[in-house]
Formats: structure tokens, sequence, C-alpha cells
């Protein structure tokens, strides 16, 4: 498990930039329910970064979570104002209806 030491790390230091590349990388070792945890975090600390929202929704949507993925883009705030974030809501709206 090669992300054990950048998870350890990025806890430790405790920034949303640290957790959110961890988030990034969980997502690419296809480790989303651990990526949605610690991109969580992310969210908390670097609430107007849009990019530990999208991450998260990712995250969320590798793991068939579409209703809580549209939750967390509609209560985004400034974060969910860009067009990607948009597309996902479009996107976990009709694949949450599709379930």
């Amino acid at each position: 498990m090669p992300w054990v030491a950048p998870l350890t790390a990025a806890a430790e230091v405790g920034d949303a930039a640290s957790l959110g590349a961890l988030g990034a990388a969980l997502i690419t070792e296809r480790e989303p329910s651990m990526a949605a945890s610690v991109l969580a975090r992310a969210r908390k600390l670097g609430q107007d970064d849009a990019r530990w929202l999208t991450e998260r929704v990712a995250a969320l949507e590798l793991l068939g979570r579409n209703a809580e993925a549209v939750a967390e883009l509609r209560a985004g705030g400034s974060a969910a104002e860009g067009f990607l974030a948009r597309h996902l809501l479009a996107f976990n709206t009709l694949r949450r209806r599709l379930r």
C-alpha cells in the first residue's frame, strides 16, 4: 500500500492541499472509500476550493453514492458554481434517478 506514508503525513500536516492530493491519489489507487473520507476532511478545511468538492464527488460516484454526491454539490456553496461542479450535479442527479 504505497499511500500509507502519505496518509500519515497528510493527517499530521492537516491542511486541505495535502489531504486533497492524498484523496486524489487514493482515487487513482482505486480506494474510493478511503478517498471519500480524506476528501471530506479536505473539504472541511478548504470549503471554497472546488477541487476537493469535485474530487469527493468522484469518489462518491465510484462508490455508487450518487444521492450523497447530489447533496454535497447542492450544499457546496461557491465551490459548486463552476462548470465541472454543475456538470457533476446533472450527471449524479440522472444517475440517482436511474438506480
